[in-house]
């Protein structure tokens, strides 16, 4: 017999009520809540956001943010070489220093980024107005960007300013960038000499800077060095005297602050040479090179005739030289013709040193072309300076047109105004007419790295190409157009300079147009000399 469970008949109908009291109320209670819902919806809980928004990672391209503009820098610099070895010479090319920078914050931010080269931080600090120290974390990043990057603790305020100081040590190297060393020969023996080339993008080997040329700042440079030299920069010496650093007596030389200026305009020198030196004017002017060559008089002709275009200059642009002197010196090494350096031009010794009845002919214009050139430079470039490297063309071209005006004035007999499409029209159109050629004008964001600047500096920028409105500051070539057309507007001319210019600065080449004689129909295109090209 099988087993089972019963169950009474009272008990079964019990559990049947409940459950149908419990399904009861549940409806009730789902029409109830519905009812409220719809009454009052709910709402999503606020989220918890930090109260300021800081981006993470390095800037989205390889310029510097832009929310700090440093206003001047403290720089101090010892080298240590020895111009002239002895047996007992332990000779040295390190340099080392120390670098303030006072920097203005535009936008909060809990990051600086500046720029670092072959350089070994050994120290470094923030503060603020009142001295509060900021801590962070400092990295240098290990690309092309050569960004330095420390991250704070605690945000910088906008509208606040504030210091960053670093002590650093780094190596001269004959590599002729940034702070370099020469080797040359004097009497029979092997001297040495340092000397700097910044531009486009090596003042960051020299010390932690914001390395980029619209970061116009003020520059307070004291250079430390054997006492048997001369230590030039790029303002007047200011001071010098004699101290004792670990029992060994050196020369401090201070300079004045210069005038706000761009990072790849700085220059230091260190050396024995002499100058061949002209008080007669209302500035200091000096050409230094080697004292055998002084003592020769190859240094007089570069002499006079770089004081009679700069002042033919003053003349020609209505505005005096900006700075109370002006050195040029003569480099045995050194990577360009020369360097337009404010206040203290570099050149290579053949570009400035003139040997009469032994140098030639053309040896004699090349030396007056450069010097004219970087002379036009102390103005269109320097006091007035691109805001990107897309825009070199703006330094160089005015400053290629307008030397050969200085040159004439130095030598009106040799006619140089006639070889201008000999030296200048004709090889840029034979190099523009390449595939290879680019636009006079690339977009910003075509220029990135230091080896895309590089590559801007050709015959394109230097042949293809308002002080007072931007003096100490800096401009884009939007600028010079509306200062020559409020120049036309004067006359009431119809001519539209930026729709002009914008084919000639923004398109790469130069048309070809052909003509048919029998039917009058004419044709432009784009010429390559190679018409194979497919461009």
């Amino acid at each position: 017999m099988s087993k089972g469970v019963y169950v009474s008949k009272a008990l079964a109908v019990s559990i049947i009520v409940v459950t149908v009291l419990a399904v009861s109320s549940i409806i009730t209670m789902l029409v109830v809540y519905n009812i409220q819902i719809e009454k009052n919806p709910p709402q999503r809980p606020p989220t918890n956001s930090p109260t300021t928004p800081f981006p993470t990672g390095p800037p989205p391209n390889l310029r510097l943010p832009g929310d700090l503009v440093p206003e001047k820098y403290n720089v101090y610099l010892q080298t240590y070489f020895y111009t002239r070895l002895s047996n007992v010479t332990n000779q040295t090319f390190a340099f080392n220093g120390n670098a303030t920078v006072y920097f203005k914050c535009l936008k909060t931010t809990k990051k600086i980024f500046m720029h670092s080269k072959d350089l070994n931080i050994t120290l470094f600090r923030v503060t603020d107005e009142n001295g509060d120290v900021v801590a962070g974390r400092l990295t240098l990043w290990d690309d092309e960007s050569n960004f330095l990057e420390v991250e704070l603790e605690s945000a910088l305020k906008a509208n606040k300013n504030y210091i960053f100081f670093t002590t650093f040590e780094g190596e001269m190297f004959d590599d002729l960038a940034g702070l370099y060393i020469s080797k040359y020969t004097e009497n029979g023996e092997d001297r040495y000499l340092a000397a700097s080339q910044m531009q486009p993008t090596d003042a960051r080997k020299v010390f932690p800077c914001f390395d980029e040329p619209a970061m116009k700042a003020i520059f307070d440079i004291t250079i430390i060095h054997r006492r048997d030299t001369t230590a030039l920069s790029n303002a007047k010496t200011k001071e010098s005297w004699v101290t004792t650093i670990d029992d060994e007596q050196w020369l401090v030389t201070h300079f004045y602050p210069t005038r706000k200026m761009s990072t790849y305009l700085l220059a230091f020198t260190v050396s024995e040479f002499k100058e061949e030196k002209s008080d007669n004017l209302v500035y200091t002017f000096k050409t230094w090179a080697r004292p055998e060559a002084v003592d020769a008089n190859h240094t007089k002709y570069a002499q006079e005739k770089s004081i009679e275009i700069l002042m033919f200059y003053e003349e020609e642009f209505g505005i005096p030289y900006p700075l109370s002197k002006l050195d040029q010196i003569a480099l045995p090494d050194f990577s360009a013709g020369a360097m337009e350096n404010w206040g203290l031009i570099t050149y290579r010794e053949t570009a400035l040193l003139y040997e009469e009845g032994v140098s030639s002919t053309s040896n004699k214009e090349w030396i007056v072309t450069v010097i004219a050139h970087e002379v036009a430079h102390q103005w269109f470039g320097n006091l007035v300076t691109m805001k990107w490297w897309n825009d070199l063309w703006l330094n160089e071209g005015f400053a290629t047109y307008i030397s050969y005006k200085g040159v004439n004035k130095a030598e009106a007999s040799w006619g140089i105004n006639d070889l201008f499409v000999l030296h200048e029209t004709q090889p840029v159109m034979q190099v523009d007419s390449l595939a290879s050629s680019h636009p006079l004008s690339s977009g910003e964001k075509d220029v990135q790295t230091p080896s895309d600047i590089t590559e801007l500096f050709d015959s394109i920028t230097y042949s293809k190409s308002y002080l007072k409105a931007y003096e100490y500051s800096n401009a884009e070539y939007k600028d010079l157009w509306s200062h020559l057309q409020m120049e036309l507007d004067k006359v009431n001319s119809e001519i539209r300079v930026e729709e002009v210019m914008k084919t000639w600065t923004q398109q790469m080449g130069y048309p070809v147009i052909t003509i048919n004689t029998t039917s009058g129909e004419v044709l432009q295109q784009h010429f390559l000399l190679n018409q194979t090209s497919h461009y």
